[in-house]
């Protein structure tokens, strides 16, 4: 049952000001239940005595409030009762609850799941402000379990605050062991401070327990002075005057919207590989080919190389003529472009526009020339992609989309994600931030700037709708391609080659769909 205990947490001993007032409503109101407010110091000391093999994740994320999500989680694993953000005014006494062998959340108020539903494609948010536990729950053990999985996540919301919290929720059986009330339970209004029109709902919804006053103090809400103003009406008029020509797809909507066959394991599977100065990865590429989870004879690999100075070339073509493996087929074609950078600078912003263009050029050449009839599908991937699981085209197939992506992670061990290609946008207002980068003719925002999530943001979910999607492996239905949607070196909404496939197809009714916990691996 929960326990008469509250715990509450912060920096030290002496709570800031402005809540001292709403800490002691908590003491009034539960004088015969053990309160116990946890300093960062006692925090990590508790970590370290009951959770010795979470320590090093707990003392190595980069903000407090981190340590002070994941140390709230622990607290009720391990003793159980209720833990309430400093900034919660409490109402009544919560004896209502101590005959609860349930966990009992609430949901933040509805105004504020936005983005969490378009983007995470979850249909709700869980507050983690105020919540009640029993000890030793088992939906504490799962959830330690995807704090170790997400620790190398930079957002403080997906690694482990309430969009975490919300996708462990929703992944948890069964789900009778916890009780889901709306949000007047613990918030009582919403961030704008004001009363919540949610309707009431679960077990314990009509109850007014406690109101979250949203002091935030852990971030700074954004300002958007006159300056930024009239900078962004330049910056809207220099991207104006520079955008140049964009890509207008023509799609066959019939072809692309027909119905998903199911897959029989019979299919015969079209591998596309661009290739070029990759001589050192070619035996491991065909080695990891030949141990996939499927008939080879229904393997029919082509390879498009182009421009390479090493003997890809001439390796390609031995290996084409031996098929050692008993591929299907076992092709070589042709396709050089004409541009070239040095390894150091093919990442630099100014130069993608030239580099993924002619990558572009290349895929569709492999579209044209080596997806036969009778492929049902098109399986991309890099070829010095170095390890995936056996049965990685089985597990793409299982998610019944016709377009799939695994998350393809660097190969140094450091867990972090290589294919930032793929990614769901968060938002894109076209405001100063927006086109500030659009750098060459594509938007390119930093990697951490909260507009975009990869696939590493969010391995508390086994799946993400998404807009970008990356080449180093991508599994596409053959007729994705032929009703139209191809990989265009021309920018598409200011994307380009795999990440404008992405977003073209979403906006043509196919979207692209990401699994952030099928892993392949890449070298960085």
């Amino acid at each position: 049952m929960i326990p008469k205990i509250i715990h509450q947490t912060w920096k030290t001993h002496e709570v800031p000001q402005n809540c001292v007032a709403h800490v002691a409503t908590w003491k009034a109101l539960h004088p015969d239940w053990e309160y116990r407010l946890w300093p960062d110091a006692e925090l990590d000391a508790f970590v370290a005595a009951h959770y010795p093999d979470f320590l090093p994740i707990f003392r190595a994320y980069p903000a407090g409030v981190q340590r002070a999500d994941a140390g709230r989680y622990l607290l009720l694993d391990h003793f159980g009762g209720v833990y309430a953000d400093i900034d919660t005014q409490c109402l009544m006494p919560l004896d209502m609850l101590c005959g609860e062998d349930r966990i009992v959340f609430c949901e933040e108020p509805h105004h504020h799941w936005k983005f969490v539903v378009e983007a995470r494609g979850l249909n709700h948010l869980l507050f983690n402000g105020t919540m009640a536990s029993p000890p030793g729950h088992p939906f504490w053990k799962r959830l330690l379990k995807e704090l170790v999985r997400n620790s190398k996540t930079v957002s403080v919301l997906d690694s482990t605050g309430p969009y975490f919290l919300t996708g462990v929720f929703n992944a948890y059986e069964p789900k009778s062991k916890i009780s889901l009330n709306s949000a007047h339970l613990f918030c009582g209004v919403g961030s704008n401070g004001a009363p919540l029109p949610d309707p009431r709902h679960g077990d314990y919804g009509g109850h007014d327990l406690s109101i979250h006053h949203w002091v935030g103090s852990w971030y700074e809400r954004e300002k958007y002075p006159l300056r930024d103003k009239i900078e962004s009406y330049v910056r809207r008029w220099i991207y104006d005057l520079k955008r140049g020509r964009q890509y207008k797809p023509k799609v066959d909507a019939t072809r692309l919207s027909a119905p998903l066959p199911a897959v029989t394991g019979k299919e015969d599977i079209a591998v596309l590989i661009p290739v070029r100065d990759a001589e050192a990865h070619l035996p491991r590429c065909l080695d990891l080919l030949a141990a996939l989870d499927w008939p080879r004879r229904q393997l029919h690999v082509t390879f498009c190389e182009g421009d390479s100075v090493d003997g890809t070339a001439a390796l390609l073509q031995q290996m084409a003529r031996e098929n050692v493996h008993g591929f299907g087929s076992l092709r070589v074609i042709h396709h050089p472009v004409g541009t070239r950078f040095e390894r150091e600078r093919r990442w630099l912003p100014e130069i993608q526009k030239s580099r993924r263009g002619g990558l572009a050029r290349v895929r569709n050449a492999l579209i044209d020339q080596g997806l036969p009839a009778s492929a049902s599908w098109a399986l991309w991937i890099d070829a010095d992609v170095n390890a995936y699981p056996p049965d990685v085209l089985r597990q793409l197939l299982a998610a019944r989309e016709k377009i799939v992506v695994p998350h393809c992670l660097r190969d140094d061990g450091s867990g972090k994600t290589f294919d930032l290609n793929t990614f769901t946008t968060v938002y894109d207002w076209r405001d100063t931030f927006y086109f500030k980068h659009v750098i060459g003719g594509l938007y390119q925002p930093p990697q951490n700037s909260g507009r975009r999530i990869h696939l590493g943001d969010v391995r508390y979910l086994d799946r993400i709708r998404l807009n970008g999607v990356g080449g180093t492996m991508l599994l596409v239905q053959a007729d994705v391609h032929r009703a139209g949607l191809r990989f265009t070196d021309l920018p598409y909404k200011d994307l380009i080659e795999t990440e404008a496939f992405g977003q073209m197809a979403r906006d043509h009714g196919v979207t692209p769909v990401g699994l952030p916990n099928l892993i392949i691996t890449h070298p960085h």
